[in-house]
């Protein structure tokens, strides 16, 4: 039950029968755009090449695995909702990458870049060029909201239990909601907690990716609110250690393994268990260092190495490790209590080691 291989070959079987389905409902919509308008196609295009560029499909994943856990009947009719969860996914990261202005996202260009470059021979202003392409991304954004919606509607599943979905879509929104609104708002504050960083975990991270997809599915096989609720007891707590293992690897990964430069967070100002442990154990002058990177741009390499150096100096790295496997460690206690069949509870507990074992 510890090992991550049956994951493995469950999610390379997900994503064969779910990379087709994604990509016919995407060409429906394109097509469907384009009887509006030639533009609503082009849009739906840069939504489809975008939403079709990679990932690990993990949330959509889950929205089956919920629905097996829930006895679900009839796997491929979970697929339409699964999509549907991507989109979302797709969703709010178009609009991340605008609030984070970021220039990459899995190693290509973020949405609101490919439309900068797009159109750039007809803006003369690099002021214009941003606002446009930042204009046209939040509209592929909200597209991509529209379609996730509208993937759980299309789905093959009784009208109550559609609606108990689309409220479950509902509450995922708002909690990821909530929580980018904290994660917007906390570099303005000089001191932060470790339990103001652990909230937006939960909110941004555990409810978006690994609580929600599962209760998405649960809902649609018609789980009692009893097995939702047991089911969080699980997703909560390896939720928020995937996202301090994400932390991590956001300072000691690489490029190839993020998506994007390593050196991200530090020019976000990002507030991290690391920054806010640096805040609380390091001396002045190790304070005063990380202080001074939070938030500087461009980010060079001798930067990135300083802050690597401090947090591993002071326990940082190891306090954050020690504490997602804390987490994972719980999370797969609340499995052992939940009545599951064989091979789901295998799947579940081999995401919970996943989530320490990615290196750094």
């Amino acid at each position: 039950m510890n090992s991550p291989r049956e994951l493995k070959i469950y999610l390379k079987d997900f994503c064969e029968r779910f990379e087709p389905a994604l990509k016919a409902y995407i060409e429906e919509k394109i097509a469907d755009m384009g009887e509006l308008d030639q533009s609503g196609q082009e849009i739906a295009r840069v939504v489809g090449t975008f939403a079709l560029s990679g990932g690990k499909r993990i949330r959509a994943a889950l929205v089956e695995i919920g629905y097996h856990v829930g006895n679900g009947k009839g796997q491929e009719r979970i697929l339409k909702p699964a999509i549907g969860m991507e989109l979302l996914h797709a969703f709010f990261l178009i609009h991340d990458d605008i609030m984070d202005r970021s220039d990459l996202r899995r190693g290509q260009p973020t949405v609101h870049r490919i439309f900068e470059s797009k159109y750039r021979q007809f803006l003369k202003h690099s002021e214009s060029r941003e606002h446009f392409g930042e204009s046209m991304a939040l509209l592929a954004g909200d597209l991509c909201c529209a379609m996730a919606y509208e993937a759980i509607t299309k789905s093959d599943f009784p009208p109550e239990r559609l609606v108990l979905a689309l409220q479950k879509m509902h509450n995922i929104v708002d909690a990821t909601l909530v929580g980018q609104v904290l994660d917007v708002c906390i570099p303005l504050k000089e001191m932060v907690t470790a339990d103001e960083v652990l909230k937006i975990h939960l909110l941004k991270t555990a409810r978006y990716t690994f609580e929600g997809p599962l209760h998405l599915g649960m809902v649609l096989a018609g789980a009692s609110v009893n097995q939702l609720e047991m089911i969080s007891r699980y997703a909560m707590p390896i939720g928020i250690a995937f996202q301090i293992k994400d932390d991590l690897l956001g300072i000691f990964g690489s490029e190839a393994e993020v998506g994007k430069p390593i050196t991200s967070d530090l020019e976000e100002g990002k507030k991290t268990l690391l920054t806010v442990f640096a805040q609380s154990h390091g001396n002045q002058t190790q304070r005063n260092r990380i202080a001074s990177l939070l938030g500087k741009h461009p980010i060079s390499t001798d930067d990135l190495n300083d802050a690597r150096g401090i947090f591993q100096e002071i326990g940082a790295v190891s306090y954050c490790e020690a504490l997602a496997q804390e987490l994972v460690c719980s999370g797969k206690e609340a499995l052992e209590r939940i009545n599951l069949r064989g091979e789901i509870a295998v799947l579940l507990a081999g995401l919970a080691n996943h989530v320490t074992s990615r290196t750094i």
